[in-house]
């Protein structure tokens, strides 16, 4: 599978651990321009823990269901033929849910989902471009997200997410386009 140094970037703060064998990061910031390969990573990196871990759930989250499914989903959708084993992954469309052979799966949610929120409980959670995520969203999801958490964005605003950045157990990891040589001439233009 082709990288970026950004997926290595990813890939090395998942798997940090502290002296004592636990894990470094919590949050796992990627903020930077478009065509970095942000999200791209990221995917690579979910498809990568499923394929290699028994029962993870990794749930992607955007502002709603319906955006998460045009976009990331769309992206995954993209780049699946590309990606290891996809021979033993099943994808229900209904639910927009990918599911391993060992019972690991990747979903795609949205954050206007109030009852979604509040119920949530997973492994890995994923905020795509999460710019209209409420504070109380974010926490309800922290609080149920055993493993890490992944946020990308392009900062714009003054957001909380810069907050979560300063945290001990956070890692920001910025990225232009000329750190991905995937990137098309004509969009590096």
């Amino acid at each position: 599978m082709k990288a970026t140094i950004v997926f290595e970037k990813i890939w090395k703060a998942i798997h940090a651990k502290n002296p004592d064998g636990s894990r470094k990061y919590k949050y796992i910031i990627n903020t930077g321009s478009s065509r970095s390969s942000k999200t791209f990573s990221i995917l690579q990196s979910h498809w990568l823990i499923c394929l290699t871990n028994s029962n993870k759930r990794i749930s992607i989250w955007r502002e709603t269901k319906a955006d998460c499914k045009m976009t990331v989903l769309a992206d995954l959708k993209k780049a699946v033929p590309n990606f290891p084993n996809i021979e033993s992954v099943i994808f229900n469309k209904t639910e927009s849910v990918y599911t391993f052979s060992n019972g690991s799966t990747i979903e795609f949610m949205g954050g206007d989902e109030e009852n979604r929120v509040h119920g949530f409980q997973g492994d890995v959670a994923h905020l795509n471009e999460p710019y209209k995520f409420s504070l109380e969203a974010f926490n309800q999801i922290d609080m149920r997200t055993s493993d890490y958490i992944l946020i990308d964005w392009n900062p714009k605003n003054k957001h909380w997410i810069e907050d979560v950045a300063k945290r001990d157990n956070a890692i920001v990891i910025h990225s232009t386009f000329k750190d991905n040589p995937f990137c098309p001439t004509e969009q590096k233009i």
